[in-house]
């Protein structure tokens, strides 16, 4: 983030090099507030709005922001003529949705925009529940992935998401909410930093971070909205660098691809090596694994860890240690899966960090209920059908149980990803996906049968193409 802001900053006219340059298609309200932000942080608006004339100022300007509020014929015109003159030249640039819930049209329109490759989508909670069915992280990373950009959802915290990095940040305070645009001129900033030449999920998270410091500083000198909007421009013009790295209250939260959760228990794999079975898994389409080990010394648990964290690298599929804590940082794991009886999970999340993977098993809702907000960075939830790898302790849920599960879970932890825990193979693990689970988690149907890769292909065949009837794709393989 400071990088991204000292990049703006050393391309500033004050300091005689060459400005940022953004051409902004926005509404008349929120023209004047978008351009004294941007020349706050010194850079340079332009914002005619003439279909005629427009190409040429999208070509002297590093990137573009278009905003759909108060919409009328000739801007909309000029939005065509602006974003064919972005595409030819390479320019990045920033939908705002503004108020598409209110209007079929303007709905239709930032659809048909979202096609045309922005490489950012700044809007609101409502916008986001409307162009993505909801308002909560899952549902800013779904539209992430299907678009492929960067959305930047705007709240109580807002989210910044690629589709596979997540970031909340904690905005400001009641003034400026109260200012009429001020979010308009935050998509504006976004452009700015787009135009620094920062890749769009470190330009978009720059902005928020910087806007949102700003504002804090602005609310905590100010008497009310109308003193709030000039001190956040004293605020954005004097922030420095590394004020933002120290004063963003920024979350990074750590994301997992749950669609084949392999889970390496060397009771169940007939004496072969470990690391040659989490290989053959991974090539297979394996996204996560897990190392179950419950009869060994601290010693071995490690050595085992170690061999298998080695077969993984380069792969980009993290290994977590089951139970251990332990185990899991000294063998240099991303994270650990704990039970019920295990170390409490806000313990675990204590001692691992905010960054590393923390998985928790839910077996009924009152364990969903115990959970605090925030803590863990996935759920296996089960036993769906009955297995023969470990005793849950619980009756099998099926298919239907799982859904039943799955709402409780999500009434409480909305943005909490989940998949599906025992007895999973090939033939049912379709009707987890179709009961809302994100993945699969499997021991013995993968790693119980005598071609590992191959068992493993079959599964995320599987896997991949309910999502897909979901309305979930996966990544392309």
């Amino acid at each position: 983030m400071s990088r991204a802001l000292a990049r703006l900053r050393g391309r500033s006219a004050l300091l005689g090099d060459a400005p940022v340059r953004v051409h902004l298609l926005t509404s008349p309200v929120a023209l004047e507030r978008s351009a004294d932000v941007l020349l706050a942080v010194g850079a340079v608006p332009s914002a005619t709005a003439e279909a005629e004339t427009v190409a040429g100022f999208v070509e002297n300007a590093g990137a573009l922001l278009v905003n759909l509020g108060m919409l009328d014929r000739p801007r909309e015109a000029a939005i065509g003529r602006a974003l064919a003159a972005a595409r030819a030249l390479g320019r990045p640039w920033v939908l705002d949705p503004v108020k598409i819930g209110l209007s079929p049209d303007r709905l239709a329109l930032a659809r048909r925009l979202l096609e045309a490759g922005p490489a950012v989508l700044k809007l609101n909670r409502a916008e986001l529940a409307t162009l993505a069915g909801g308002e909560d992280a899952e549902a800013a990373l779904r539209l992430a992935r299907r678009h492929r950009l960067v959305v930047a959802a705007t709240g109580a915290e807002d989210l910044v998401t690629d589709g596979e990095r997540l970031v909340r940040l904690e905005g400001g305070g009641p003034w400026l909410v109260r200012v009429t645009a001020t979010g308009c001129a935050l998509g504006g900033l976004v452009a700015a930093f787009l135009a620094g030449g920062d890749p769009p999920f470190e330009a978009t998270l720059a902005a928020f971070a910087s806007f949102s410091v700003a504002a804090r500083r602005a609310e905590a000198r100010s008497r009310g909205p109308a003193t709030a909007w000039p001190l956040l421009l004293d605020s954005l013009a004097a922030l420095r660098p590394a004020e933002v790295v120290a004063e963003a209250r920024a979350r990074a939260v750590p994301r997992v691809d749950l669609r084949l959760y392999a889970i390496l228990d060397p009771a169940l794999c007939r004496g072969r090596p470990l690391p040659e079975l989490a290989r053959a898994a991974v090539r297979g389409g394996g996204t996560l694994l897990q190392l179950r080990i419950k009869e060994a010394d601290t010693r071995a648990m490690v050595e085992a860890a170690r061999s298998v964290r080695a077969a993984l690298e380069g792969t980009g599929v993290p290994l977590v240690v089951n139970d251990r804590v332990d185990v899991a940082l000294a063998a240099g794991a991303e994270g650990v899966h704990v039970g019920a009886r295990d170390l409490d999970p806000a313990a675990a999340r204590a001692i691992l960090g905010p960054e590393a993977i923390l998985g928790v098993t839910i077996h009924h809702p009152h364990e969903a209920e115990a959970l605090a907000p925030g803590i863990a960075t996935y759920a296996g939830l089960g036993p769906v059908f009955a297995t023969a790898s470990k005793d849950p302790g619980t009756a099998p849920l099926g298919p239907d149980g799982l859904a039943r599960l799955i709402r409780a879970v999500r009434a409480r932890h909305p943005d909490l990803p989940v998949c599906g825990i025992a007895g999973i193979d090939a033939g049912n693990a379709a009707a987890v996906i179709e009961a809302g689970a994100r993945g699969v988690a499997v021991i013995g149907a993968l790693f119980g049968a005598e071609d590992v890769e191959a068992a493993a292909r079959r599964l995320r065949t599987v896997v991949d193409a309910a999502l897909a009837r979901a309305g979930e794709p996966g990544e392309p393989r």
